[in-house]
């Protein structure tokens, strides 16, 4: 798919209600894994993302969790996840880069994302897929290979494809703390200019992840 393709699908896209709805509402549980505190029990320390997080009122978290797309990988974007015959299934854990945040570490791995997460996001991935293909595109940096296996999948079976957790699934850019500080703080102020151009700016890289996809 070229960038042509992709902007297209996204100015044909019409976001609506029945979509965002349970985009924010994903988009929101993965923030709140993403930020966890060091360990239970523990306050986070001050200044760190989970911090930042603990600090936003319902309202400001609702609005970092307001995007088109989903904060969440599924590796929609990588063709060789998600062959036409199956999905190849994975189970060990992606490395974290040196400095990441503990909390957002600990969230990066596939065991430290809940099972139940999991399972709603693959349903919602699994409905796009079927029934909103240019949407799907857009939301899940989805690749066409992708949105044509996953929409194959039985609905029983994506009960066992998140179950078995594949490490490849993780939040999105883990690593970028300096984003996430950006991200949280826009929507703690209610900068809104600030939220849109960071937006704008994961829509690109989704864009990117899928080319590279293509071509990989």
């Amino acid at each position: 798919m070229d960038t042509a393709t992709f902007a297209d699908a996204a100015a044909a896209s019409r976001w609506d209600a029945a979509l965002l709805e349970p985009l924010a509402e994903l988009n929101e549980e993965v923030l709140a894994v993403l930020f966890v505190p060091p360990a239970p029990g523990l306050l986070p320390a001050p200044g760190s993302l989970a911090w930042q997080w603990r600090g936003l009122a319902p309202e400001a978290r609702r609005r970092a969790a307001g995007c088109p797309f989903l904060l969440l990988d599924l590796g929609l974007a990588r063709p060789g996840r998600w062959p036409a015959g199956g999905c190849q299934l994975g189970t060990a854990a992606p490395g974290v880069a040196p400095g990441v945040a503990p909390g957002v570490a600990d969230a990066a791995r596939a065991d430290g994302l809940p099972t139940g997460l999991v399972h709603r996001a693959l349903l919602f991935a699994w409905h796009m897929a079927r029934a909103h293909r240019d949407a799907a595109r857009i939301a899940l940096g989805m690749g066409p290979q992708a949105a044509e296996a996953l929409a194959g999948r039985r609905f029983g079976e994506l009960e066992q494809l998140s179950l078995q957790r594949p490490g490849w699934v993780r939040p999105r850019w883990p690593e970028r703390t300096g984003l996430w500080q950006a991200w949280l703080a826009a929507a703690a102020f209610e900068r809104h200019a600030d939220l849109e151009r960071l937006r704008l700016w994961g829509l690109q890289m989704l864009a990117a992840e899928v080319l590279q996809g293509d071509v990989g």
